[in-house]
C-alpha cells in the first residue's frame, strides 16, 4: 500500500475497539481486593454479609464463567449485525454488572447483598466474553497486514490497562469494591459515547454485499492516496459463510479446522499457565508472601510491569514474530513459577497448618491475619523473593502468552468462518479461565501453595513444546498467505 498509508484512523479505531478489554483486565482485577473486602470487616460489612472463602472463590470465578454464555453470543452478533453492532453492544452487560455491583452495597439483608453482587460479577463476565470475541476480530480486520501484529497487541495492553486501573484504584486509603465499581461503570459510558462513531469492519461490509460502503471504509482508514482495489479483491476472494455453513466447513476441512484448534490450544495456554490466578489473587497471594503493602505491591510488581512489558512488546512483535516470544514467554512463565512455589515451600512451616483447617492461602490468610498468629505464620524475610518472581512472571507473560494468542486469533482464522471460530475460540479462553481461577483456592488447599505454583511451572512447559512444534510463524503474512500455508501442508 505504499508509504502513503495513515495509521491515525486504524490506530484510533483499534483504541477504541479496545476498551471493551480494558475492562477484561479490569473485572480480572477486580477480586485481588474486593476478596478482602467482601470476607473481613475492611469494607464495614456486617459479619453476616460477609462472604465465606468457598463462596468468595465462586465469586471470583463468576466472571470467565459469564463469559461462557458471552463468547457465543457475540460470535453469534458478530456475524449476523455487523463487528461494530457487537462492540456496541458488549457495554450493555458490563453497564449491568457493576450497576449491580454498586447498588448491591445497599441491600437490606444478606441473603440479597450477596445474590446481587454474585449476579453482578456474573454479568461482567458476560461482558468479558463479548468483548474478547468481537473485539480482536474488529481490530484484525481493519488493519493492514505489515501492521496487524502491532494493532493486535491492542487487546492485552488494554488489559493490562485495566489491571494497574484496577490495582492503583483499590490501593488508595479507603477506597473499597463499591468505588472500583462506580469507577467501571463510568468507564463504560464513556465507551458507548465513542462507539458509535466508529466505522464498520470493510470485510464484513463486503461478505454481506455492502461494497461500495466497504470501499469507503478502506480509503478512510488508509489514506485518500492509497489504492485500495488489491485489499478489496483480496477481502472479496474469501466469501463469508453462515453460522451452520461455517460450522460445517470448520468441521471437514483440514486446512480450516486445524487453525481454529491451534488458536484453541492458544486460548487454554493463554489461561491455564497462572497468569489470570495472580492477578486475579495477587493481593491475597502477596499478604500471604509476608509482603508489608500487598495492595501497592500488586500495582507496581504485576499491574505496572504486565503493562510496560505489554507495550514493549508492541515494538517487537512485527519483527521477532509469534512464535519466538511464545517460546521465551514460556521459559519465563516456567521460571517465574517454578520461583514462587519455592518461596512458599521455604516459607510454611508445619507449625502453621494448624492456623489455616487446610492450610489454603484463603483458609490460612483470613484466619492467620486476623490474629495475633500472623506474623509468626509468615517469613517476611523471604518476601522479596515472591515479589521476584511474580515480577519475573508477569513480564514473560505480557511478552508472549498475553498477546499473542489474541493476534494469532485474527490470523490464522479465515475470514468466512471467522466470526463463529472465534466465538468457539473464547469460549475455549474462558472456560479454562473459569476452571483455573475457580479451582485454585481449594487446590492450593489439597496440595499446598508451593505444589500448585509448581503445577504451574510444568504447564507452561507443555506450552512451550506447543509453541515450538506446532506455531507457524506469520508475521508480515497476509491472511490470504497464511490459509495458503495449512491448504498446502495440512490437507
Amino acid at each position: 500500500m505504499g508509504k502513503e498509508e495513515r495509521l491515525w484512523p486504524t490506530a484510533l479505531c483499534s483504541f477504541v475497539a479496545a476498551i471493551p478489554a480494558l475492562m477484561i483486565g479490569y473485572t480480572f482485577a477486580f477480586p485481588s481486593s474486593a476478596i478482602l473486602d467482601l470476607t473481613t470487616e475492611s469494607a464495614g460489612l456486617p459479619e453476616n454479609y460477609r462472604f465465606s472463602i468457598a463462596l468468595a472463590d465462586i465469586f471470583a470465578a463468576l466472571a470467565p464463567i459469564g463469559a461462557l454464555v458471552g463468547a457465543p453470543l457475540s460470535g453469534v452478533m458478530s456475524d449476523r449485525w455487523g463487528r461494530k453492532e457487537a462492540l456496541v453492544c458488549c457495554g450493555i452487560p458490563y453497564l449491568i454488572g457493576y450497576l449491580f455491583l454498586t447498588y448491591a452495597h445497599y441491600m437490606p439483608t444478606a441473603l440479597g447483598f450477596q445474590a446481587l453482587a454474585s449476579t453482578g460479577r456474573f454479568m461482567t463476565g458476560v461482558g468479558m466474553g463479548w468483548a474478547g470475541s468481537c473485539g480482536p476480530v474488529y481490530i484484525g480486520e481493519i488493519s493492514s497486514p505489515k501492521l496487524r501484529g502491532l494493532f493486535g497487541t491492542f487487546t492485552q495492553i488494554a488489559i493490562a490497562t485495566g489491571i494497574v486501573l484496577n490495582y492503583g484504584i483499590s490501593s488508595i486509603p479507603k477506597i473499597t469494591y463499591f468505588h472500583s465499581s462506580l469507577v467501571a461503570v463510568g468507564i463504560v459510558a464513556v465507551f458507548e459515547c465513542l462507539v458509535v462513531w466508529l466505522k464498520e469492519s470493510p470485510s464484513w461490509l463486503i461478505h454481506h454485499g455492502q461494497h461500495q460502503k466497504a470501499v469507503k471504509v478502506l480509503q478512510w482508514l488508509r489514506g485518500p492516496s492509497v489504492k485500495v482495489e488489491q485489499e478489496v479483491e483480496r477481502i472479496q476472494e474469501a466469501e463469508s459463510l453462515s453460522l451452520w455453513l461455517a460450522m460445517k466447513e470448520m468441521s471437514t476441512k483440514r486446512h480450516i479446522a486445524i487453525p481454529i484448534v491451534l488458536v484453541m490450544l492458544s486460548m487454554f495456554f493463554h489461561q491455564i499457565g497462572g497468569a489470570h490466578v495472580l492477578s486475579t489473587y495477587a493481593a491475597l497471594l502477596f499478604e500471604s508472601a509476608g509482603v508489608a503493602e500487598p495492595e501497592l505491591t500488586a500495582l507496581v510488581a504485576v499491574g505496572g510491569v504486565e503493562l510496560v512489558a505489554t507495550f514493549l512488546t508492541i515494538l517487537v512483535i512485527d519483527f521477532v514474530g509469534r512464535k519466538f516470544l511464545l517460546v521465551l514467554s514460556s521459559i519465563g512463565m516456567v521460571v517465574g513459577s517454578a520461583m514462587l512455589g519455592a518461596h512458599y515451600f521455604i516459607t510454611r512451616p508445619s507449625t502453621c497448618d494448624s492456623v489455616g483447617s487446610n492450610n489454603s492461602t484463603g483458609d490460612f490468610l483470613l484466619q492467620a491475619r486476623s490474629g495475633d498468629m500472623f506474623e509468626n505464620c509468615i517469613n517476611t524475610q523471604f518476601a522479596p523473593l515472591a515479589i521476584s518472581s511474580a515480577v519475573l512472571f508477569a513480564v514473560a507473560y505480557s511478552i508472549g502468552w498475553g498477546p499473542v494468542p489474541w493476534v494469532l486469533l485474527s490470523e490464522l482464522i479465515p475470514v468466512r468462518v471467522r466470526g463463529a471460530a472465534s466465538g468457539i475460540a473464547t469460549l475455549v479462553n474462558w472456560g479454562s479461565a473459569a476452571l483455573v481461577i475457580g479451582v485454585y483456592l481449594e487446590y492450593s488447599e489439597a496440595v499446598r501453595d508451593w505444589f500448585a505454583w509448581w503445577t504451574f511451572a510444568f504447564l507452561n512447559t507443555i506450552a512451550a513444546v506447543f509453541a515450538i512444534v506446532f506455531i507457524h510463524e506469520t508475521k508480515g503474512k497476509t491472511l490470504e498467505d497464511i490459509e495458503i500455508y495449512y491448504q498446502e501442508h495440512w490437507c
